[in-house]
């Protein structure tokens, strides 16, 4: 989820649909998502998720 969408001549708001999550939802992100991005990779290897 965003709160803003930023263009190179404005912000935009993005109102919510729902609830923001209270953490990372895990079972969304594939493997090769977290492997990708290395904060994820650090906060699942402390969860020992990865």
């Amino acid at each position: 989820m965003v709160d803003l969408i930023a263009t190179p001549s404005r912000m935009i708001e993005v109102a919510r649909q729902a609830r923001r999550p209270r953490g990372i939802r895990w079972d969304l992100i594939t493997a090769e998502r977290i492997a990708a991005i290395p904060p994820l990779k650090e906060l699942a290897r402390m969860r020992g998720i990865a």
